[in-house]
């Protein structure tokens, strides 16, 4: 048993286990959103349709909503997330380091997920630049693609510069 924070066990699932649940639930929402639209175009196509538990309004609702939501993420996922590079800014103080310390530049950069290289990454070095970072932290996610993704991030790793180096 894992205990998580403050003490509290934790019940979790291998993640073959999670991988294997989330894709047969996908699949099954999936399968019902195509089934209820195959006989909604029967319906409107004057054809026979026999009557079950997709005739239920409740159950028609849920399943396009579930499945239109689907879809919504999909596009999100694929149009949106990819192209949406975030900056945060935080200071940090503390009572250790001796007044008048001159302040130091970290810079976290997370889940690339390069592909190829393309504007993504070129912004991506345009902003980092800008920043001008001390040093730079990589926690991760690098490509999606280890064909051309790794060659696009190792390109990536060569724009990036900091004093005290990049790790």
């Amino acid at each position: 048993m894992t205990v998580g924070p403050e003490g509290i066990p934790v019940r979790f699932l291998p993640g073959f286990a999670v991988a294997v649940l989330f894709i047969a639930t996908a699949g099954t929402v999936l399968l019902l959103f195509l089934l209820l639209l195959m006989r909604e175009g029967r319906r409107r196509l004057g054809l026979p349709v026999r009557p079950g538990f997709l005739d239920r309004s409740w159950v028609r609702r849920g399943i396009l909503a579930v499945g239109a939501a689907g879809i919504l993420c999909i596009l999100y996922g694929r149009f949106v997330e990819p192209f949406w590079i975030e900056v945060s800014h935080l200071r940090l103080t503390s009572p250790k380091l001796a007044p008048g310390t001159a302040p130091l530049r970290i810079l976290h950069l997370t889940d690339t997920h390069c592909d190829d290289w393309g504007p993504n990454e070129e912004r991506l070095l345009a902003i980092v630049r800008k920043e001008k970072p001390d040093l730079i932290a990589f926690t991760g996610d690098a490509c999606n693609n280890p064909d051309c993704g790794y060659q696009a991030f190792r390109r990536l790793l060569g724009g990036l510069d900091a004093p005290y180096g990049c790790y």
